[in-house]
């Protein structure tokens, strides 16, 4: 366990809060607070900056990655925008490659991604199959899940209250992939449920929801809630 902790990240001096890599099946991070700042002209890395780095092979320390772990993260606060004009944020909260797990009741705000799951796996090894992503409240910059391989279960994003960046407008031309939620690649057809969750505040060219190649994926009960005067 990593409990209930306070990891102060002064983008100055460190670059991730957790790493873990390897085989961490069974790891459990519940009940920390994680917070950005930047105390000096020193910076970490753009790419390390996650406050939570699960077998992400771009970390500070040249870690690699091991498939298949079960990770359960809940009731964590993620502080991670200061300024990002002045590159002061986290890029991501919680990163996660190659694992399933349980993601539930977390609050973050992370300039580039607040979750990010990629390839979930799973091994003979692995203590479990299925990926829970529900009843979190994002406020950065949404959530990415990409390209689940042929092992992992089904996936279900639930529950989660995902809130646009502040600023969103219609006149401005956003990147193609600026989106609430951003669903890549699901060639292998992996079952996806899509329930119970709110988008809000999105309009013009950032999207609530943006679906690349994902066939499997089903959407029911959620709301779709765009910023008021949107005109699109």
């Amino acid at each position: 366990y990593v409990e209930n902790l306070s990891f102060a990240m002064d983008q100055s001096f460190v670059a991730e809060g957790i790493i873990a890599s390897g085989f961490v099946d069974g790891l459990n991070i519940t009940g920390n607070v994680f917070t950005t700042s930047k105390s000096g002209s020193p910076n970490s890395s753009y790419n390390w900056r996650n406050a939570v780095s699960i077998n992400d092979t771009q970390n500070s320390q040249g870690l690699g990655r091991v498939d298949g772990s079960f990770v359960t993260i809940s009731d964590n606060m993620f502080n991670g925008v200061v300024d990002i004009p002045a590159s002061v944020f986290m890029r991501i909260g919680i990163d996660m490659d190659a694992g399933i797990g349980f993601i539930s009741n977390n609050q973050i705000t992370a300039g580039v991604h607040d979750i990010r799951v990629r390839f979930p796996t799973t091994t003979a090894l692995s203590s479990a199959t299925n990926t829970l992503i529900d009843g979190n409240i994002l406020n950065g910059r949404g959530l990415e899940l990409a390209v689940p391989n042929a092992s992992a279960g089904p996936i279900t994003i639930r529950n989660n209250q995902i809130n646009a960046i502040a600023g969103i407008n219609d006149s401005t031309t956003y990147p193609a992939d600026f989106s609430l939620m951003r669903l890549i690649g699901n060639d292998q057809g992996i079952a996806l449920n899509v329930t119970g969750n709110s988008f809000i505040g999105y309009r013009g060219s950032y999207r609530g929801v943006l679906v690349q190649n994902f066939p499997g994926a089903t959407f029911t009960g959620n709301n779709f809630l765009p910023a008021s005067g949107a005109s699109d």
